[in-house]
């Protein structure tokens, strides 16, 4: 019914430089899964990086829903279908990358928990909660050289 996957958008993360964790929703035909404001008792997709030692995280941005009418439920509700791409912004911090830590990490897990319900036009599924875990590596941080006068 529903793939669902996250990767970083660089190659690496460095020290103080935003990147982007991208979870994806590959959803199949005829199927969707919520999202933006509802009513009370429809659950909206949402996307989190769980603390992580040495990360910063910032809000996730999501792409624009789609309204979508229910005749038989005389609502109409925010919807995603097809595939669907959530961005997080995350940094690493001085705790990971510490100067005088001489045992740096090649990588960092970034933790990466999923809320979500897969609908059809007649049925909803349960709703689900999913962790994935993005393994990204660190790139050290290069110092630009000293101009001499």
């Amino acid at each position: 019914q529903i793939t669902i996957t996250a990767c970083l958008a660089d190659d690496s993360l460095k020290f103080e430089y935003y990147s982007n964790v991208y979870v994806r929703f590959e959803l199949e035909e005829g199927l969707h899964i919520y999202g933006g404001d509802l009513p009370e008792g429809y659950i909206a997709t949402t996307v989190s990086v769980e603390d992580t030692t040495g990360l910063r995280v910032g809000e996730p941005v999501y792409p624009e829903t789609t309204p979508m009418r229910f005749d038989a439920l005389d609502v109409t509700l925010n919807v995603y279908e097809g595939v669907v791409d959530i961005a997080i912004p995350v940094s690493l911090t001085a705790e990971v990358m510490n100067w005088t830590n001489p045992n740096k990490p090649k990588s960092i897990s970034i933790p990466v928990k999923v809320d979500y319900q897969v609908c059809s036009d007649s049925v909803c599924y349960m709703p689900k909660s999913e962790t994935l875990t993005v393994e990204a590596p660190v790139t050290a941080l290069v110092m630009p050289g000293m101009r001499r006068q």
